[in-house]
């Protein structure tokens, strides 16, 4: 009787272990291992865009972190790096956008790219669409020409649509980047925040520079009008 017992209490023994053990396992074949990359601040040089790249293509994390804030820059520099991020996602990474800072113009269409985008405290995406620097009245006046470089636009228009594919920005704020007028986005209570601003030297600038040079001008004439009067 005494060895049955010791026999069932063995069994159960190896049992219960092989249990643990295959439980072990499967935590340990579902941990998902994950990696962060601080990214450049500015789109002006390919080559650490191409560096990071290479980086997580030899990188056999699940999860890329790209802790994102910068200025913008080249949108044909910005394209080729969203180009690379399409290309590690059809792999079966996940990229996440997580906005560390204000994150501008070729910076916040980054964000578009990714599978997921986390907002911290302070961070920010600042939309609006392509623009070469262009004066008038001999310099006196500069504004940003949202009509000149159709190269970019393209590249920028493409951006803008993947970003209301993946509920970043609506028709609205669309309708709005296209008018020369930047959106800026934000988190709050788990929503997003929209604040429409005008451009330093957007369209409406320009409208609101010209009639203030108009107004400068009359006040002139009229004050050199009222002294030969007098």
């Amino acid at each position: 009787m005494k060895k049955i017992f010791m026999m069932v209490v063995i069994a159960l023994f190896l049992v219960t272990t092989q249990i643990k053990a295959a439980e072990t396992t499967s935590t340990s074949s579902n941990v998902v291992t994950t990696s962060v990359y601080p990214i450049p601040d500015e789109f002006s040089d390919s080559s650490p865009w191409s560096k990071i790249y290479n980086e997580m293509l030899g990188d056999e994390s699940k999860v890329f972190i790209l802790q994102v804030q910068g200025y913008g820059g080249s949108a044909m520099i910005a394209n080729g790096f969203f180009t690379n991020l399409q290309n590690i996602k059809s792999m079966g990474k996940k990229v996440v956008a997580k906005i560390v800072g204000p994150s501008y113009s070729a910076h916040a269409y980054l964000s578009c790219f990714a599978d997921k985008v986390e907002f911290t405290d302070g961070g920010s995406l600042m939309f609006h669409s392509v623009y070469v620097k262009d004066s008038i009245l001999f310099g006196l006046i500069e504004y940003n020409n949202f009509d000149t470089d159709f190269s970019q636009k393209i590249l920028v228009n493409s951006m803008i649509k993947q970003c209301e594919k993946v509920g970043l920005i609506n028709a609205k704020d669309i309708a709005v980047i296209n008018n020369g007028r930047d959106v800026t986005v934000t988190m709050k209570n788990n929503k997003l925040q929209k604040i429409y601003s005008d451009d330093e030297f957007g369209k409406e600038y320009l409208v609101k520079e010209i009639a203030k040079l108009f107004v400068e001008v009359s006040l002139i004439l009229g004050l050199i009008i009222l002294i030969k009067k007098t």
